[in-house]
């Protein structure tokens, strides 16, 4: 019976040492981006899995109501920019929300919204020290003035946030 209480005492010290000396997997938190453009943070962000992993394809959910309307030429953009600057490090992910099955737009400002989307995250992703993930929902094109294979340059999302990884 010592030896059994012996052995369960050394487990659980092991158990102590290992959850102290081995940090968790950090993960992705998201927040306003009002510092790129005034716009309210995406009401909810989900990343799985979470920490990301390079070369693999990721799933990203954005859930909850909207401020504004989400409209025909909006799309929803997955960017992993430089932390320091905010340049972007690859070329953005976009995809039409309203061409989506099952999605009929508009759709009204206050209205629950729930995106999921595969995005394949770059292989040569550098460590998360140095960049962040900028997800948005919003019209890239500026129809009236370029083409409509262009981005525009003024882009300005209905709904924004931008997340960083701190262990």
């Amino acid at each position: 019976m010592k030896k059994f209480i012996f052995a369960s005492i050394i487990l659980a010290m092991i158990s102590m040492i290992n959850s102290i000396l081995i940090p968790p997997h950090p993960t992705a938190k998201f927040f306003q981006c009002v510092f790129l453009f005034p716009v309210p943070v995406l009401p909810n962000i989900t990343l799985s899995p979470d920490p990301l992993v390079a070369g693999k394809l990721n799933i990203f959910t954005i859930s909850g109501k909207l401020d504004k309307d989400v409209i025909i030429g909006d799309s929803f953009v997955v960017e992993f920019v430089n932390r320091e600057g905010l340049s972007p490090l690859f070329e953005p992910f976009t995809m039409d929300i309203c061409s989506r099955t099952g999605i009929k737009c508009p759709i009204k400002a206050g209205t629950a919204l729930n995106i999921s989307e595969e995005v394949l995250v770059p292989a040569d992703l550098p460590g998360p020290d140095v960049f962040a993930i900028l997800v948005s929902i919003g019209d890239i094109y500026d129809k009236s003035s370029v083409g409509i294979n262009e981005v525009d340059p003024n882009y300005h999302p209905i709904a924004c946030g931008i997340a960083v990884y701190d262990n």
